[in-house]
């Protein structure tokens, strides 16, 4: 990634999970454009953001660091 994304990555970290998730699906429009399918879509995106809140909140998820995420990333 280069500076600016870096930048804006560890402005949004520091937001709460549910404006990461607003942010991350609109980031994902943005790409993707308008379908027919966007509000399942989002429905199915959400739900997801919601499991995997739940499974760190019990414990049964562990956080990474964004050094871990991008070391396990590189090499793929």
């Amino acid at each position: 990634m280069n500076a600016r994304v870096d930048q804006l990555f560890d402005e949004a970290r520091f937001l709460g999970p549910e404006e990461r998730s607003q942010l991350a699906l609109a980031l994902l429009d943005s790409i993707e454009g308008d379908s027919s399918d966007d509000a399942a879509a989002e429905r199915a995106w959400m739900a997801e953001a919601h499991r995997r809140l739940a499974l760190l909140a019990s414990g049964a998820s562990k956080p990474s660091t964004w050094q871990e995420a991008k070391a396990r990333i590189s090499v793929l």
